[in-house]
């Protein structure tokens, strides 16, 4: 026979479960506001241009958040000149240029991005093109290590395991940068791989160097937090994912030394991709922002950029929103074959 206190206790456990408190919000319910990212990117050749044009929503709203406004007025202006109308294109869900924007641009010259909306009103941001100039490079030697050798027994057999790691060491030579002095520069690198004939695939390959020109994010408190990486390999040699430069510090014609590491497995790389991207203050402030609000991420280029809160922005008129310049270069270097390009 159940006890009375047993009984007492199955009877009251379904009401404690169900119980739940409804705390009323009692603060103030924001109104909507306008919200902008707009992002301008200068390669070899060509140049992209997009902008979003969004609203925020209030943190207990039900409406999902990231609504485009559509309805917006989205123009591109290079200096003093025509203003050039961007049209919104659903499967992007962007605003992106209506018919070719100008080519001819150079270092320093100015952008700005003019938005506006029937409710919202017009707001605008602009922003310099970073230094575009060619940086040369020339491998200096391409070592290929044994970083682990063991063997495992099959039942049959005995196989034979050998991990390697590649080691290119280059020069990059910088010219003269027509920089704003709060540009920064930033280099990463990437190894590719062709197992076979029809496939390829791509790593991160890590940086090294003792040049004093090159600031990593763990070293340098200024340019941010980033985490080290150095513990993945057997050595003492510290390595990045990303190597950071205040355009302050560029001289002309300046010439560095840096290490590239693809990462350790069985088979070694064809090719490494290693990007120079230089980014205005505003792209710096804005992308470090992200990379902080995402959990201190490895490579911060790239975070969130559609991403619509950030700590960092630009525009005018009580618009929350930024626009970013960038420039990129790709070099893409042979790992087998040292030679002046």
């Amino acid at each position: 026979m159940m006890k009375p206190r047993f009984l007492f206790l199955l009877i009251l456990l379904p009401i404690l479960v169900s119980c739940q408190t409804e705390i009323e919000y009692a603060g103030e319910i924001t109104e909507p506001r306008f919200v902008v990212f707009a992002r301008s990117t200068f390669y070899w050749g060509r140049h992209e241009h997009r902008c979003y044009v969004q609203q925020s929503t209030f943190f207990l709203d039900d409406t999902p958040s990231g609504h485009s406004l559509s309805d917006a007025t989205v123009e591109w202006q290079l200096n003093d000149g025509t203003r050039y109308p961007f049209t919104f294109v659903a499967d992007s869900d962007c605003f992106l240029p209506s018919s070719p924007l100008p080519f001819a641009y150079s270092a320093n010259d100015r952008i700005t991005f003019y938005i506006s909306h029937p409710k919202y009103g017009t707001t605008s941001a602009t922003q310099t093109i970073p230094a575009i100039q060619s940086v040369p490079w020339r491998v200096v030697q391409s070592v290929t290590d044994t970083l682990n050798e063991s063997y495992q027994k099959e039942e049959d057999s005995t196989l034979h395991i050998v991990t390697t790691r590649q080691r290119l060491e280059i020069n990059l030579m910088f010219p003269a940068y027509r920089f704003h002095p709060d540009d920064v520069v930033e280099i990463t690198a990437r190894a590719v791989y062709h197992p076979t004939a029809d496939s390829t695939y791509q790593r991160k390959a890590y940086l090294s160097s003792n040049h004093p020109l090159y600031h990593s994010l763990t070293t340098d408190s200024d340019l941010g937090i980033i985490s080290d990486i150095g513990s993945l390999f057997s050595d003492e040699n510290r390595r990045y994912d990303a190597f950071y430069i205040p355009a302050s510090s560029l001289q002309e014609e300046q010439k560095t030394a840096l290490n590239i590491y693809t990462p350790s497995q069985n088979e070694t790389a064809n090719t490494i991709l290693l990007t120079v991207r230089t980014m205005t203050h505003d792209a710096w402030l804005y992308y470090l922002s992200m990379a902080q609000q995402s959990s201190l991420k490895s490579s911060i280029i790239g975070l969130g950029q559609e991403e619509k809160v950030q700590i960092y922005g630009n525009f005018n008129n009580e618009a929350i929103g930024v626009y970013i310049t960038t420039t990129e270069q790709t070099l893409t270097i042979p790992i087998h074959n040292a030679f002046q390009p």
